[in-house]
């Protein structure tokens, strides 16, 4: 065998060796230490095996997990670690790949976005799930929007994410719906959330629920705006409703300040409406719903 062929078979192995190795050795991929960018850390990293760890600063980008099981996290947490999408025309964060729990994004701020284009209309300005249950935790979603579709900072279609101890605040669907959070067929589970300053033209400014059965806890929903639905909109489905509080939130010339309930069944366990308005029904308001199980709530002028 020839020198040059000998010296080809011996990069050939040496090659496939390492990577054997790096496929199954657990790396902490750094950013902006080892990748400038969080999206190129994504792109590297190895599903079930990696995380990327962003150092504290503003990243200007839009960034998609492509489908891995890996964990994206600030080291500084989220006062200090921005992504902002300002002027990319786009959402923040993506899954849209069928993404499931193992997918992690953990202590951002996450600002600037306006929204995945589905038809002239845009989903998701903060973050798109699409048939996807990413975990999400220790987050911000602040001044996102969507335009005449929905989600200003987060759209859930189907699937099943995890959205734990982040604040939505600012976020706007213009002439769509659900501004701070839109759930569509998702069985969302959100817990210890803040709802505050979002809007929407049309339902739910906190949030809506739509044919969908989200599990709702110990969240907070304050100065919420929308037509129908200030807190919280439900058409369709049934979703749960436990231990929250509805404070200050506005159906402006419509229905249900603190919640809207269209054709849905929710249940609504240990909660507080107080100070809420609309046009009927500042505290919650009942269009053609059904077996709608009120427990152990109260409502306040």
């Amino acid at each position: 065998m020839s020198t040059n062929k000998l010296a080809t078979l011996a990069v050939t192995i040496g090659t496939a060796f390492v990577g054997a190795v790096r496929a199954g050795a657990a790396a902490t991929l750094h950013v902006p230490g080892d990748f400038a960018t969080i999206q190129a850390c994504i792109d590297a990293a190895v599903s079930d095996v990696d995380e990327c760890v962003v150092a504290p600063g503003t990243y200007h980008e839009t960034i998609n997990f492509l489908g891995k099981a890996i964990t994206v996290r600030s080291s500084g947490g989220r006062d200090v670690t921005t992504i902002d999408a300002t002027g990319l025309n786009g959402s923040v964060v993506t899954c849209a790949s069928g993404e499931g729990p193992d997918t992690v994004l953990d202590g951002f701020t996450i600002t600037g976005g306006t929204g995945t284009d589905v038809g002239g209309s845009t989903y998701g300005g903060g973050m798109h799930n699409d048939h996807s249950s990413p975990t999400i935790a220790d987050c911000i979603f602040i001044r996102n929007s969507a335009w005449y579709g929905a989600g200003g900072g987060m759209y859930n279609n189907g699937g099943s994410p995890t959205v734990t101890n982040c604040t939505f605040s600012l976020n706007g669907a213009t002439t769509g719906n659900g501004g701070g959070m839109y759930n569509y067929y998702s069985s969302a589970t959100v817990v210890n959330c803040v709802f505050s300053g979002n809007m929407t033209t049309s339902a739910g400014g906190g949030m809506l629920n739509d044919h969908s059965a989200a599990a709702v806890a110990n969240c907070t929903f304050t100065g919420n705006n929308a037509y129908a639905g200030g807190g919280i909109s439900n058409i369709g489905g049934s979703p749960t409703v436990t231990n929250c509080r509805f404070n200050t939130n506005v159906a402006a010339d419509g229905n249900g300040g603190g919640m809207f309930n269209f054709d849905s069944s929710p249940t609504v366990i240990d909660c507080a409406f107080v100070e809420n308005k609309a046009t009927f029904g500042g505290g919650m308001y009942n269009h053609t719903a059904f077996s709608t199980g009120i427990h152990s709530s109260s409502f306040t002028k």
